[in-house]
This record gives C-alpha cells, sequence and structure tokens, in this order.
C-alpha cells in the first residue's frame, strides 16, 4: 500500500490535503483539512472535489461538478453546490455570488440576504451596491431596498457618498440619495478617491483633466491618459500617473498639484508607498512626495515586498532596501521575491534554492524542484525522492503530514 498527498497553500493556519492510498485492488482518495503541526483539522465529506483553498476571510470556495460552495474554517460547509461562482473574500460582509448567470449575495453564514436576481453588480462599498436589472443600473443597500432607481445606462462604485453614473450617454457625479452633483457631460469619469482627494479624473472632447465634486475645472483638459496608480483602499485614487506630450508626471489629487514634472517614460505603484518608474531606459523608485529614492540605474526593478524591491542588472538579481542598499547582492538568476523572509533564488544552473534576508543558503540548490514562494509559513516544493509535493517551513524542515 502506497500513500501519496496533493497539497494546497496554508492560509489563516491550516491547509487541504489529498490523501491518495492505493494498493493492490483500489485506489482511494480523501481530503484533508490540516494545521501547521501536519495534525487533521477535519475531513471533508466529498472526495471529488475539484477545487479548495482558504481565501483571506478564512473561508473557502469549494467547486463540485462545475459548481460551488462556502465552507468555513471549522469545516462546516455553507450553502449547497449551487453557484457557478463565489467570489472569494468579501465586501462588507457578503460574499457576491452567481447563479444561474444572476448575481447576488450570501453572507458569512451562507444565508442568500441578496437574491440573485441581477444581470451584474458591483461589490458593496459604503453600504450600497451598483446593480443591474432589465438593462438598466442602479443602487441597493444590504437589505436590497433600492436606494438609487434603476434608470441610468451605468453606475460605478459609491466613494465618499460620490458615485459617478452615466445617463444617456455621458458620465457625470450623484450622490447616495440620488442627487446630481456634476451634470452628465463627461465621456469618462472616475471618482476613486480617498476622504482627503480634492480632484477626480475625467475626460472631455478626448483629453483628460480633473474636476472637484462640484464640478469646477481644477486642471483643464489637456492631458493625453490618466492612470490610477493603486487599489490600496487608503491611496485609491489619491496619486496618478498624468501623460503629456508623451512623458507622465505623477499627481496628486488631495493637494491638486504635480508632484514631478513631465520626465518619466512610465510610472506604476510600487508598493510600500513608493512608485516604480522608468526614465532613458533605466528603472528607479520615487516616493510620496515625488521624491527619487532608487536612482535610474537598473535595467529592471520589480515591486516592494517586506520593505525589499528586486533589481535586476544584467541577467542577475538582487535585493535593494528603501535607500538603495544592498541587501542581496545581484547574483541569481531567476526574478527574486520575499515572502516570510525567505527568498527563492537559482544559480547558473537554474536549480532552485532558499536564501533568508541574510542571503544565508537556506535550502541548498536542487534540494527540490518546482519550488514555490513561501505562504504562512511554508512553501510547497517538489521532492523527487518522494515523487510528490511536500511543505518546508522557513527553516528547510519538512512538515510531517500525520493522517
Amino acid at each position: 500500500m502506497t500513500v501519496k498527498y496533493k497539497i494546497s497553500n496554508f492560509n489563516k493556519g491550516k491547509a487541504f490535503v489529498d490523501k491518495e492510498t492505493t494498493s493492490d485492488s483500489s485506489v482511494s482518495l480523501e481530503i484533508y483539512c490540516i494545521n501547521k503541526q501536519g495534525h487533521k483539522e477535519f475531513k471533508l465529506p466529498f472526495n471529488d472535489i475539484d477545487y479548495f483553498e482558504f481565501d483571506n476571510e478564512g473561508f473557502t470556495t469549494l467547486k463540485r461538478n462545475d459548481k460551488y460552495a462556502l465552507m468555513n474554517l471549522k469545516g462546516e460547509i455553507l450553502t449547497d453546490f449551487t453557484y457557478e461562482h463565489i467570489f472569494n473574500g468579501s465586501e462588507e460582509g457578503l460574499f457576491y455570488v452567481i447563479r444561474d448567470k444572476l448575481h447576488g449575495n450570501i453572507d458569512f453564514n451562507g444565508h442568500e440576504v441578496i437574491p440573485c436576481i441581477y444581470e451584474t453588480a458591483r461589490h458593496f462599498r459604503e453600504g450600497v451596491s451598483a446593480r443591474k436589472l432589465n438593462g438598466k443600473w442602479g443602487m441597493i443597500d444590504h437589505f436590497n431596498n433600492t436606494v438609487i432607481p434603476f434608470d441610468y445606462d451605468e453606475i460605478g462604485y459609491c466613494c465618499n457618498n460620490i458615485i459617478k453614473a452615466k445617463r444617456f450617454g455621458k458620465w457625470g457625479l450623484i450622490d447616495k440619495y440620488n442627487n446630481v452633483l456634476v451634470d452628465f457631460q463627461y465621456d469618462e469619469i472616475d471618482n476613486k478617491a480617498t476622504r482627503y482627494c480634492m480632484a477626480y479624473a475625467a475626460k472631455k472632447n478626448n483629453k483628460y483633466g480633473f474636476i472637484n465634486g462640484q464640478g469646477d475645472i481644477v486642471e483643464d483638459f489637456m492631458y493625453e491618459d490618466i492612470l490610477f496608480l493603486t487599489d490600496q483602499t487608503d491611496l485609491e485614487g489619491e496619486f496618478l500617473a498624468v501623460k503629456k506630450n508623451n512623458k507622465y508626471a505623477l499627481y496628486s489629487t488631495a493637494k491638486t498639484k504635480f508632484l514631478t514634472d513631465f520626465i518619466y517614460d512610465y510610472i506604476e505603484y510600487g508598493e510600500e508607498s513608493t512608485f516604480l518608474v522608468k526614465q532613458d531606459e533605466r528603472y528607479g523608485f520615487i516616493d510620496l512626495y515625488g521624491n527619487v529614492t532608487i536612482p535610474f540605474v537598473y535595467d529592471d526593478v520589480y515591486f516592494f515586498e517586506e520593505g525589499l524591491a528586486c533589481i535586476q542588472i544584467g541577467e542577475r538579481y538582487g535585493f535593494v532596501d528603501h535607500c538603495n542598499n544592498i541587501v542581496i547582492p545581484p547574483l541569481y538568476f531567476i526574478p527574486l521575491s520575499i515572502n516570510d523572509g525567505m527568498i527563492l533564488v537559482a544559480n547558473d544552473k537554474l536549480e532552485e534554492g532558499y536564501v533568508d534576508r541574510k542571503n544565508n543558503l537556506v535550502v541548498p540548490y536542487g534540494k527540490y524542484t518546482k519550488c514555490n514562494h513561501f505562504q504562512d509559513g511554508f512553501a510547497m516544493v517538489y521532492s523527487e525522492e518522494k515523487e510528490q509535493y511536500i511543505y518546508i517551513d522557513t527553516t528547510g524542515k519538512e512538515l510531517e503530514i500525520k493522517l
């Protein structure tokens, strides 16, 4: 009799394991949830689950026979396998679901609190959600009460009680009470913004500019393009890359001013309050004030993670910190990413291993193949000796699964 495991990533201290037992006469499959000690937490009641993995809320979306159900950390299946999709994560305590191609919401207990009657939908923000019904858009609250009538061509998210809406082919701004704040006159408009933002990007006559919440023009319509630089809730809409004469500048909608000149070929949010920029075919970083923090000397730069950014010089990769101090020398042959203080690296033979933040080799090159990044303290790696994926922890120790 032989036993093999198919494993998934750890999250919230738990992971899923397929246990396949083969004997001379049969093959059996069982699916377990395990903890970080490798012990069983619970067993799934079905062995034909096609998809299972905890999301960041600690819930699990299960897929069986092309239908989805929701399960909690205790192993309680909260819904039937009835949905075509359950979107992982939640917005204001609700999961977004699709059944029979219609959209609705379930709560943390699996109750369908918003019936699946809408043609499409957006997530809840500030207590309201845009929905499409009978070809028109409106808004509902958590109790499925209509708060914005269904007579718009399209509606966006609510940000600071300001909502972009489209009517008769043009965009304007309304509030939760359906009061018109800015007339419907723009080809595009976007109200992604924190409460500190004082300007919104808009497009008119094929040019971009900025308006405030009363419709006054803050920046004239003279720009070629506008890019939002982060999806983080606390910075959403506050910083934008604005294009003029084929070059980009950093703009603050909170300060309603440009933070840099139009000198960059490219600007992108670089995590940890930085922006990744390109200038004259070289990459570096600027901060929230537009100051250069990492000079433009690298062939490529990858986003900050755990205080470090991966830099490329020629065909090799390393890490620098926010002050451009080299933390991991550019010695390695794959782009680097740091998770749980561990870095997946490769030598010139493309054999993979792991180093720590001090560049100590924790897991030797070539010991495992098909290595993955660490998550929640463990990495999934393939053991040629055991002919299967296994877990290793941040010391390189293999996790023994005890089922």
